[in-house]
This record gives structure tokens, sequence and C-alpha cells, in this order.
């Protein structure tokens, strides 16, 4: 998720703390690991001792939150037009799943933690 600047939760933490705060910069994030004990962080300006992972792309969480309001909006206004795309392995995508160009891109293979999987995909025991 750090290395593909995909680390939404914790874009929504620096996100919520940037405005509690008052301040134009966005407070980096790190995910605490409890097997190894290890931080990962994509710099380790506030970690001296993060195992550093930074984006490919060299975007920051800044970006990412850019691309997430773009994502948002979008998925709104289908909303608000009465659309609602199932995403599963047993849907194809069509024209209007295509994200916006500065939107958040799908990810492949759907979502591992579909909490719908039963409304989704439930196979028939039949």
């Amino acid at each position: 998720l750090l290395s593909e600047n995909r680390t939404l939760q914790l874009a929504t933490y620096s996100y919520l703390q940037k405005n509690l705060d008052g301040s134009e910069l966005w407070p980096p994030g790190a995910f605490f690991i409890l097997s190894t004990g290890n931080v990962l962080a994509s710099d380790n300006s506030s970690f001296p001792d993060a195992i550093e992972v930074p984006s490919k792309d060299g975007e920051d969480v800044a970006n990412l939150w850019h691309r997430l309001q773009h994502t948002y909006d979008w998925r709104w206004a289908q909303l608000e037009s009465g659309q609602i795309e199932v995403v599963t392995h047993l849907t194809v995508p069509d024209e209007r799943s295509t994200p916006p160009a500065a939107g958040l891109r799908p990810v492949a293979g759907g979502d591992q933690y579909d909490d719908y999987v039963r409304l989704t995909g439930w196979e028939s025991s039949r």
C-alpha cells in the first residue's frame, strides 16, 4: 500500500490531524507491524528507525487525498443519478466503471475484505 500510495486509512488520519491543527502540512503516517515490531513509513522524518517504503510514483498523502476526493465526487454523482456499481468477480466493467483521470485506479481482483460477499456472489448449493 505504501509503495503504491494507496494508504487511505493513513491519509484519513493525516487529513483529520491536519485540519485539527490548522496546518498546511500533511502529517506523515506509518504502519506498526505487530508480528515483527517494525515501523513502515513512506519516509522516516517522524519515525527515524522506520523502514522506508517510498511511493513508486513519488506522490504523497496530499496527492492521494486529492485523488480520493475526485473519486468520491464521481461516485456520489453516480449515486445521485441512481447508478450503483456492484464490483465482484462476476461483473464486467463498462464505460461507467472508469474513474476520472484524477481519481483512484480500481484495485484489480476486487476487495479482499468484502463484507457483502454473500450478497454479491453467493453461489447456490443446489
